[in-house]
C-alpha cells in the first residue's frame, strides 16, 4: 500500500476543526447578523421616520419570524438516526434509573414502573426517599410482576417474559432528585443509563429506538421525543394548566430538533427521559459537582433543580467533545403528565 502524503495526513488531522468553525461561523451569522441590524436599524432611520415605535415593533416581528423560518428549516432537514446492519448495542446495555419521592400519591407510578420492564432494559433502579416508599415499591412490584407475567397488566397488550432484568429498590432518606441520581449510580453496571422521572410512559419498543444513536462511539447524551398526555377534566383551570404543558414541551420538541440538526447543539436534555453513557455520570468528578452545584458565586445551594441543564453542559463541555443527539421519532417518544394546577406545572 502506497504511503500516504503529509498532506493528506494534515487534512485528516483538521479537517473536524474546520467543520466545527464552519458549523460555528454559520450559527453565527443565522442568530447574531439579525441582532446587530435590530440595534444599528433604528439608529439609521431615526432621522427619517416619526414613529420610532413602529420601528421598532416591525424590526422585532421581523426578527421573531426570521428566527421561526429559519428553525422550520433545519426541523425539516433534520434526520434521526436509522438502524444500522449489524447492531451493537440493545436494551440490555441500558439501566434505567427512576428517582420518586411519592409512591402512594403518584398514580402514574405503576404504569411508569411497567412500561419501563416490558423494555427489557439490562436492569432498573428505583430510588425512593425513604424506606416506607422503598417498601411500598416492593411490594408494589410484585404485583406488577405478576400481572406481566400472566399478561393481566392493563398497560400491556399480553404476556411479556421480563426474567432478566434485574430490580434494585432504595432508598437514599433525602427527598433529593440529583442524590437519588448519585445513589443509584453506583449500582449501574451497563454501558448506558437512562434517567426517567416517575410520571413517564415509555413505548413497549422505546429503548430499541432511543439507543440508536449511540451506535456512534461519539455519541455521550440523547433526548427524545416528548408527549404530554391530555386529561380529561371538569374544571376549566386545569384544562388550561394542560394545554400550556402541551404546547411547552411542542416547543421544546421543534427547537431541539431544528438546533441539533443545525449544529448538533441543544439547549437542553430533558430529564424527563434522557440517554448518557455511564462513563460520563459515573465520574467521581462529575457526581461530586452534580450534588453540589451552587449559584450566585457560590454563595446559594446546593442546587436541587435544574439536573438536566447540568448534565447537557457538563456533556456539551467534556474534554472528549461528545456529541449530543436528539431521536425524534414516534418509536422513541415518550408520553409524560404534567403538574395539574395549582400544583408546579414541571
Amino acid at each position: 500500500m502506497a504511503s500516504q502524503s503529509p498532506a493528506f495526513h494534515a487534512v485528516k488531522i483538521w479537517a473536524p476543526h474546520l467543520r466545527d468553525l464552519f458549523i460555528t461561523s454559520t450559527a453565527i451569522v443565522w442568530y447574531i447578523l439579525p441582532i446587530v441590524i435590530l440595534i444599528l436599524a433604528p439608529i439609521g432611520v431615526s432621522k427619517t421616520v416619526e414613529d420610532r415605535a413602529m420601528v421598532r415593533f416591525v424590526l422585532l416581528f421581523l426578527w421573531r419570524y426570521y428566527r421561526f423560518f429559519v428553525l422550520l428549516f433545519f426541523f425539516c432537514r433534520y434526520t434521526p438516526t436509522k438502524p444500522p446492519t449489524s447492531r451493537t448495542v440493545y436494551p440490555k446495555d441500558a439501566t434505567i434509573i427512576i428517582p420518586t419521592v411519592s409512591v402512594s400519591e403518584n398514580t402514574s407510578f405503576e404504569e411508569c414502573l411497567t412500561k419501563c420492564l416490558i423494555n427489557q432494559p439490562g436492569a432498573v433502579e428505583v430510588v425512593t426517599a425513604t424506606e416506607d416508599d422503598a417498601a411500598k415499591v416492593n411490594t408494589l412490584l410484585s404485583e406488577i410482576n405478576e400481572k406481566i407475567r400472566t399478561g393481566k397488566s392493563e398497560f400491556t397488550s399480553g404476556a411479556v417474559d421480563i426474567f432478566g432484568v434485574v430490580v434494585r429498590v432504595n432508598y437514599t432518606g433525602v427527598p433529593n432528585k440529583r442524590v437519588q441520581i448519585a445513589y443509584a449510580l453506583r449500582n449501574v453496571r451497563t454501558r448506558l443509563v437512562v434517567l426517567i422521572d416517575d410520571h413517564v410512559f415509555l413505548n413497549p419498543g422505546f429503548l430499541a429506538a432511543a439507543l440508536l444513536p449511540f451506535e456512534d462511539k461519539d455519541v455521550g447524551l440523547c433526548g427524545t421525543k416528548k408527549v404530554v398526555r391530555r386529561i380529561k377534566s371538569t374544571s376549566y383551570w386545569k384544562s388550561v394548566w394542560n394545554v400550556i404543558g402541551a404546547l411547552y414541551l411542542t416547543r421544546h420538541n421543534f427547537e431541539i430538533r431544528a438546533t441539533n440538526a443545525q449544529d448538533g447543539g441543544a439547549f437542553v436534555i430533558s430529564s424527563r427521559t434522557a440517554i448518557i453513557l455511564a462513563e460520563i455520570v459515573q465520574d467521581p468528578k462529575f457526581i461530586k459537582q452534580f450534588i453540589n452545584e451552587r449559584f450566585f458565586f457560590g454563595l446559594f445551594g446546593p442546587l436541587s433543580p435544574d439536573d438536566d441543564n447540568f448534565i447537557t453542559r457538563w456533556v456539551v463541555k467534556h474534554p472528549k467533545r461528545y456529541e449530543v443527539k436528539f431521536q425524534h421519532t414516534e418509536d422513541a417518544t415518550i408520553e409524560t403528565t404534567l403538574g395539574e394546577y395549582p400544583k408546579f406545572l414541571a
